[in-house]
């Protein structure tokens, strides 16, 4: 019989048969075998090594997947660096390794998730007086350090926002005091350049003008020469009028 199933029956949680075997299965997802093989064992060879030397260093820490990357488009690079391991987050806050990590016992809960809460708990103390290597303070101690570590990070990230919203407004404000002087300088080059336009309209209208009365003058004088010479000629026709045809032209 295992130092689990043995610690568990200490605590009337299983009942065991006259063979040493439990009589009705513990109300967990996990069988014994399993459960030591979530702690570390190989399997439940008690003459092998004791259960309280079954507790291997914690290794490294599985993270929650990183957020997909669906945020909608048009939005700019964002200053937070996201999906960041927490190891990376303990680390800078220093916390050092424990004997039984706090990831390690959820584990192990999720392992005893069939039974209720009171029988869960009795049953990790039925390990933990089992196994002189951790105590439950252990992943409890662990658990409050990485709690803070990761709430100083949250805090840090309000740093942040704050920071980035300070930041945007002043560059908004500049953007907004940048487009005004634009607007302005673009009116003041319009109101130019309408005058500029009406000033050329101007002097088209009155260079057109001055074609027409040079045109106007230019056909009257042709009308008067033209009147003017044929006089001339009409009073020249008179002789030939008056002595008629000559021997000689």
């Amino acid at each position: 019989m295992s130092r689990f199933l043995r610690a568990l029956s200490k605590m009337g949680l299983v009942e065991m048969d006259d063979v040493g075997r439990p009589a009705a299965p513990p109300e967990s997802e996990l069988d014994d075998d399993e459960l030591l093989e979530l702690l570390g064992r190989d399997g439940p060879d008690d003459e092998a090594e004791p259960f309280e030397r079954a507790m291997p260093e914690t290794g490294p820490i599985a993270d929650a997947p990183a957020p997909a990357d669906d945020a909608p488009g048009g939005e700019g690079p964002s200053a937070v660096q996201e999906g960041r391991p927490f190891e990376a987050i303990y680390a800078e806050a220093t916390i050092g390794e424990s004997p039984f990590p706090a990831e390690k016992m959820l584990r192990v809960l999720d392992g005893l998730a069939a039974m209720d809460p009171a029988t869960r708990k009795a049953a990790v103390l039925a390990m933990d007086s089992a196994d002189d290597a951790w105590t439950i303070d252990d992943p409890l101690l662990d658990a409050d350090r990485k709690a803070r570590a990761l709430h100083g990070a949250q805090a840090a990230l309000s740093r942040t926002l704050k920071d980035a919203e300070a930041r945007a407004e002043v560059d908004i404000q500049a953007q907004d005091e940048e487009q005004a002087a634009a607007v302005e300088e673009i009116r003041r080059s319009i109101a130019e350049l309408e005058q500029t336009m009406a000033q050329v309209v101007a002097d088209a209208t009155t260079r057109r003008e001055e074609i027409k009365q040079q045109l106007a003058s230019t056909r009257g004088a042709v009308a008067r020469e033209t009147a003017r010479f044929a006089a001339e000629m009409e009073r020249l026709a008179l002789l030939r009028r008056t002595f008629g045809e000559t021997s000689s032209n």
